[in-house]
């Protein structure tokens, strides 16, 4: 009996020492998905209208939107060839890009809205299910370019700001 005790006060003690003692601090967890609220819809996410208010979800494999009740993939991170995101803080003047591409044409055409409105604007180029060239725009809230740039590079994916055209 006297080794039962002694067993089970050397396990309480044991216990009691162990709860005490700091656990080693964890390294804080990366969130899981980016939610990038009051985004404006150009182009490029079927179902959806010009101008439609959605918010952008950013998760580990690609981009989503959800919408009122409504909610969808708009595109895997593999299929974007280009992503660019255009700040609304930079001053008035003329963006140079490289080729003519479909998404860049678009976003530089909206450019005039985005500059009076204030927002941030994301580009990408990608390549649909069946292989072809694909654009979209999306206005983000003013400031919010940074963070989805940021995701967008954490996950493989190239971001660049068009250059602005030197003065002559």
């Amino acid at each position: 009996m006297r080794d039962r005790v002694g067993l089970v006060l050397g396990l309480l003690a044991m216990a009691a020492t162990g709860l005490a003692q700091d656990p080693a601090p964890s390294a804080p967890a990366s969130p899981a998905t980016l939610r990038i609220p009051d985004v404006f819809h150009v182009v490029g996410v079927p179902g959806l209208s010009r101008e439609e208010k959605l918010t952008l979800i950013l998760d580990d494999t690609g981009l989503a939107y959800e919408k009122k009740k409504k909610a969808g993939p708009i595109l895997a991170y593999a299929r974007v060839q280009r992503a660019e995101i255009v700040s609304g803080e930079r001053e008035a003047g003329s963006y140079v890009s490289g080729p003519g591409d479909l998404g860049t044409a678009m976003a530089l055409g909206s450019l005039v809205f985005a500059k009076k409105k204030k927002q941030d604007v994301l580009v990408i180029d990608f390549v649909n299910e069946r292989g072809g060239r694909m654009g979209l725009v999306l206005f983000l809230p003013l400031g919010k370019g940074n963070a989805c740039r940021d995701w967008l590079t954490q996950h493989g994916v190239a971001v660049t700001e068009p250059e602005m055209e030197k003065s002559k």
